[in-house]
């Protein structure tokens, strides 16, 4: 028995009988480790370990569990995207790249400090919920997770659909654990969503690049062409990557003949993917954000490159490398780092990220933060001069009462728009602002920060421009 887990190992070790997935370029070739001699010694240390540890160990151990650590062990070793899996973290795994799986909906990754959210699938539990990228999740059913790999974690947040899961989390700015208590339900992800504004300006929105995103694009891209779309604001905020193929194929659709992306493997260009389109069939505006990770940063840096359009919002996250994945004899699976790439110019992204041309907040809520206090300890109205008055000046302007003039001082153009927010909120209309009116004031302001996205008005405001320019 021992003999036989003994050559599994190995086997494992040297990545033999292989079932590559569509992660990759399936052009790689993996090399063994040396001669016999090598094999043997390493098969005799390994026999010796795990005699010392069935003899001496103070627990009951099963061969195919010591087999199992010593796998994972070596691959804990390397970078954090490289995972060995078990059959049945690997079906699981497997399950994601197919697009439906039974969970919360969170992509997950491990970094230094921890199993950290790299983004919320829109419309899922842990979306509704108001997890968030950067998230570090720490806890899963009081499961203290420190340590564990991001796959090792998923397995834990995934099971029957549902059933419930506490998740608690640390989060930058606030002190204390957070805790959400979310019901797993089946996701089956829909990565795409598009419609057209103003028009002719078309919104295709891709949350992820699953086995469905290409095909779907397409289904979008012949919808635009329909109705004689321009213009298009391709939305990659918080989509965390997915499929090698899947995405070269959406940039095919998208971009002109050249370059999408360069695999590189130590310091060699090994495989280029290219397009071979004519012409790129829309100007486009892509946004995104420090979610925008992996195959995102591919379509990001293919765009950016070829020139076809812009990059509006913030830095990407910064994944650079490129993921094998494989099934392995015996059972279960592999994820392995086997290259990096470069974007069509030559630039290595990887925990660096792609800066974008147009760098935009993603909230307002940041600039409010900012504004003048308003205290309500006095009556604020004509002739007042203070920090009340400009923090009142802000509110108003941000909610669509135009002031040209933002001084502190409350003069005619303050009280003009003062009568008119009293008069369209139904307040006594005196050109006075007291505290029933600062209170209005404030929940307006929070009904329009809740509505506002401000990267997307700057990337409509942009491809507005390209099309009245004619470019």
């Amino acid at each position: 028995m021992k003999k036989s887990l003994i050559k599994t190992f190995l086997s494992v070790v040297m990545i033999i009988t292989l079932l590559t997935t569509a992660v990759a370029a399936d052009s790689f070739v993996f090399k063994t480790p040396g001669g016999e001699t090598e094999v043997s010694e390493t098969a005799e240390k390994i026999e010796m370990m795990m005699e010392i540890i069935k003899n001496d160990y103070y627990k009951d151990i099963k061969d195919e569990e010591l087999l199992n650590g010593a796998i994972k062990g070596m691959f804990e070793a390397l970078d954090p995207h490289s995972t060995y899996f078990t059959t049945e973290e690997f079906n699981d795994f497997m399950n994601d790249i197919t697009g439906e799986i039974v969970g919360i909906g969170v992509q997950i990754e491990k970094r230094d400090d921890g199993v950290t959210v790299v983004a919320p699938i829109e419309g899922t539990p842990a979306y509704k919920a108001g997890l968030k990228t950067g998230d570090r999740i720490v806890s899963v059913d009081d499961t203290d997770i420190s340590g564990y790999t991001s796959d090792k974690a998923a397995s834990l947040i995934r099971g029957k659909e549902g059933t419930e899961v506490k998740i608690g989390i640390r989060r930058n700015g606030v002190a204390d654990i957070v805790y959400y208590e979310l019901i797993r339900e089946r996701i089956e992800i829909n990565p795409v969503k598009y419609e057209i504004k103003d028009g002719n300006i078309g919104l295709l929105r891709i949350t992820e690049f699953n086995e469905n995103t290409s095909k779907n694009v397409a289904a979008a891209i012949e919808a635009f062409k329909a109705k004689d779309v321009k213009g298009v604001v391709v939305d990659l905020r918080g989509n965390p990557g997915g499929l090698l193929s899947e995405v070269v194929e959406v940039c095919k659709l998208l971009i002109p003949k050249g370059p999408i992306v360069k695999i590189q493997v130590k310091n060699e260009i090994v495989e280029e993917y290219n397009s071979e389109l004519d012409k790129a069939p829309f100007r486009l505006v892509v946004l995104v954000n420090g979610g925008s990770a992996s195959a995102s940063e591919i379509m990001a840096g293919a765009v950016k490159d070829s020139k076809t359009g812009i990059l509006v919002g913030e830095k990407t996250y910064g994944k650079g490398t490129v993921q094998h994945t494989m099934r392995v004899q015996g059972g279960g699976g592999a994820k392995l780092t086997i290259a990096n790439y470069l974007t069509p110019s030559g630039f290595s992204l990887d925990g660096i990220g792609i800066t974008p041309d147009i760098e935009v907040k993603a909230s307002s809520a940041d600039t409010a933060a900012g504004y003048a206090p308003i205290k309500g300890d006095r009556s604020i109205k004509s002739g007042i001069i203070g920090l009340d008055v400009l923090g009142a000046q802000q509110i108003l302007n941000t909610i669509g009462y135009e002031l040209k003039k933002q001084d502190g001082i409350f003069g005619p153009q303050t009280r003009a728009a003062v009568l008119d927010f009293q008069k369209a909120n139904n307040l006594k209309q005196d050109a006075t602002i007291d505290p029933d009116d600062i209170k209005v004031l404030r929940n307006k302001l929070q009904e329009k920060l809740n509505n506002s996205d401000p990267q997307l008005e700057r990337a409509m405001e942009e491809i507005q421009k390209m099309l009245v320019m004619g470019q």
